[in-house]
């Protein structure tokens, strides 16, 4: 099934613009190794650029980049050589599955699985769909203000979130490297959480990132970032500069700017839907009322001329006939 997808042809749709040219970065840090990988690269970037995906090896398991390398490319040729007008959930499931059919390929045996965290943006005509395994984060700044962002599975996300943890303890949780959900070959198939958005608009900013660029900024200090009144690519060095200061991990991480094209959100779209879904009824509503008492009105004209000459009649009739009261003499 596999192989007949791969064989299906290319199909060329019109998208609608809805992006600037994206920005990225890619550091090694403190590691040994480079096992981030994004899709596509920066230099095959396209104007009409309709996907991105960034994928996290899992350090200290068996060739984590080989996992990272491969969802990331194969997911990124599904989206290719099967594109659609607009993505859904199960589009977006059927490219999955497919990425991991070609991770079980690369299973080495070894105790210690490769694995890979995934995250991916695809932008649809009128919106957009975002999904995730493990702790790389999409989020959507407007304003300065996040108004949309991923929920790390990760252990700390999950006691944060049962109420166990702070928020302050979780900034130094010694475990907070402990994912609970990846992308693993010949394991159970982690499912990805999908969100579809329709609210988007013109000077929003979608920032999709790993683990290793939150280690030295945080939600506070991106949300800085992004309301300042600066260039895209001053934003993307001013968070490159505080990773810089002394990360541990690879440090990666995509920056894209919503364009001027996009112009209703969710409910937007669907209030201005709405209204015109029953201004329509009630016009016509209207219209067929005043035709009515119009006609109404008409009728009772007509009929009260009608009932005036009927009138006349009956006066001229008994004015000039002599009324017959024998009756009653014969009576008396």
């Amino acid at each position: 099934m596999v192989s007949a997808v791969l064989e299906e042809k290319y199909r060329s749709f019109a998208f609608m613009k809805k992006v600037l040219l994206p920005c990225s970065f890619s550091e090694i840090g403190g590691k040994d190794n480079q096992e981030d990988r994004i899709y596509p690269s920066p230099e095959q970037v396209k104007p009409d650029q309709k996907f991105f995906i960034l994928c996290d090896g899992m350090g200290g398991h068996d060739c984590g980049e080989v996992a990272s390398e491969t969802v990331s490319r194969t997911l990124g040729e599904y989206f290719e050589r099967h594109p659609v007008e607009r993505a859904d959930a199960d589009y977006f499931n059927r490219a999955l599955e497919f990425a991991y059919a070609c991770l079980d390929t690369k299973d080495t045996g070894s105790e210690k699985k490769m694995g890979t965290t995934m995250t991916c943006l695809y932008f649809n005509p009128d919106g957009f769909l975002a999904a995730h395994i493990g702790d790389s984060r999409i989020y959507q700044f407007r304003d300065g203000k996040i108004i949309f962002q991923t929920q790390d599975h990760s252990l700390v996300n999950d006691l944060l979130r049962a109420g166990e943890i702070t928020k302050d303890e979780a900034e130094n949780y010694p475990r907070k490297n402990v994912i609970t959900r990846a992308m693993q070959p010949n394991s159970r198939r982690s499912k990805a959480d999908i969100y579809i958005s329709r609210d988007i608009l013109p000077g929003d900013f979608f920032f999709m990132c790993c683990d290793g660029v939150l280690e030295r900024v945080n939600n506070d200090r991106l949300c800085g970032i992004f309301g300042e009144k600066t260039s895209p690519g001053q934003k993307l060095a001013a968070i490159k500069a505080e990773c810089d200061k002394g990360t541990k991990d690879n440090y990666t991480c995509w920056l894209i700017p919503a364009q001027g094209k996009v112009e209703k959100t969710a409910s937007s779209t669907h209030s201005s839907t709405k209204r015109r879904g029953w201004i329509f009824p009630l016009v016509l509503t209207v219209l067929v009322f005043l035709a009515g008492l119009l006609l109404g009105r008409h009728i009772y004209k007509e009929r009260d001329v009608g009932n005036k000459q009927m009138q006349e009649q009956v006066d001229g009739q008994v004015a000039d006939e002599p009324v017959d009261n024998s009756f009653l003499k014969a009576e008396i």
